[in-house]
Parts: structure tokens; sequence; C-alpha cells
């Protein structure tokens, strides 16, 4: 079929070979960004089926590019290879405001601490960190962002407290959800540039 010499066609006669031949493409050039080393397809697929003579058709260039192919019911065909080890992508972001950094990972893990305590003192004590120290980064967050991210009562009927305001809230939500978009896409570009034939031990 990649070379030419056989179409796959539909039971009414319509022939489909360039859509089975784009889809295939797509996968094989998937499996290149992202290192794989094997694949499991569906068998009976015209596309995917795959053992024997009758390969499907992503299946065949899967197998032409050096994967290991298996179907749902024989997992343990696929042999099991050593990963060796390799470099790793260590990634980190914050918030800037001006050239000051104002919101990072340290910030967020306290306010879910507070989230979850209803506490400065408690979160702070649960990453090793003084009081004062909490409380002065909180206090500089705030300045450096223009909005308040907890607010405390003092006393009172049902006792004293700290909680997120709905500003902090929604500040940490939003940038763990940017926190975890960042971190997916730097995965497909990790393994794009080095996924494949590179083994070195470097932590970037």
């Amino acid at each position: 079929m990649f070379e030419g010499k056989a179409r796959v066609l539909t039971e009414q006669g319509l022939d489909v070979t360039e859509a089975f031949l784009r889809g295939a493409r797509e996968a094989a050039l998937l499996a290149d960004t992202l290192g794989s080393r094997g694949a499991v397809l569906k068998r009976g697929s015209p596309s995917c089926h795959p053992g024997g003579e009758d390969l499907g058709v992503a299946a065949a260039l899967l197998a032409a590019n050096g994967l290991d192919l298996a179907d749902e019911e024989s997992l343990d065909a696929l042999p099991e290879k050593p990963s060796a080890p390799g470099a790793s992508l260590g990634l980190k972001c914050w918030l800037v405001m001006g050239q000051e950094p104002a919101f990072g990972e340290g910030l967020g893990t306290l306010l879910e601490g507070i989230a979850r305590s209803g506490s400065i003192s408690a979160a702070a004590a649960a990453m090793d960190m003084s009081y004062r120290q909490a409380w002065g980064e909180l206090r500089q967050a705030e300045e450096r962002l223009g909005v308040a991210l907890t607010v405390t009562r003092v006393g009172g009927e049902g006792g004293g407290g700290t909680t997120l305001t709905p500003q902090g809230r929604n500040l940490l939500e939003t940038f763990r959800a940017l926190e975890g978009d960042l971190r997916a896409a730097a995965a497909v570009l990790f393994a794009r540039h080095f996924g494949r034939g590179w083994h070195g031990c470097v932590k970037l």
C-alpha cells in the first residue's frame, strides 16, 4: 500500500486509502515524537490489525519504523526492555509582577495548607516554615499582586482562623491548572528533543 500497489475499499466500493494513509502517518509521527518502543493495537481493524501477513495500514507503518506490535489480547507478547538512565526535565514556574517574583510553588503549597487547616501556623509547620516567614511571604505576595489572598478571623463564637479569599482561591486554582498544562506540554517537547537515542544523565 505504501508503494501504491494496494487500496482500501469499503463494502460499498468507496476508496478510503488516502484517509487510512494519513491516519497511519500521523500515528507514526506521534510515536516517533514520544519515543515509543511498542504499540498495543486492535485485532481485526483494517488500520490497526497487528499480526500475520494482514497487517493493518497503521500497524504496517509502525512495524516498519521498528515498533514492537501486540493486540489487546496478547500484551505479554511485547518484550520487556530495560529503560536506560537518561535526562529528566525539572520544571518550575512562578508569576512575576514587574521584575519581582510574586507567586510560585511554595506559596501555592502554603495556600493549600491554609485551606485545609484554617491556620497559617499549621500550614507553615507542615512545610517546616516558621509562622513569621509564612506570614511575611503572604504579605509580600499580596503587595506585589495587589489582592488579598487570605482573611483572618480573630476569636469570636466559632473561634479564630484563616481562610482563602475568593481571589486567593481563584489564583491558586488557576496557577495549578497552568502548571498542569505546562508540564503536559513540556513532556511532549522533552520527548521530541531528548526521547530517542540520547542517554545522558543531566538533570535539566
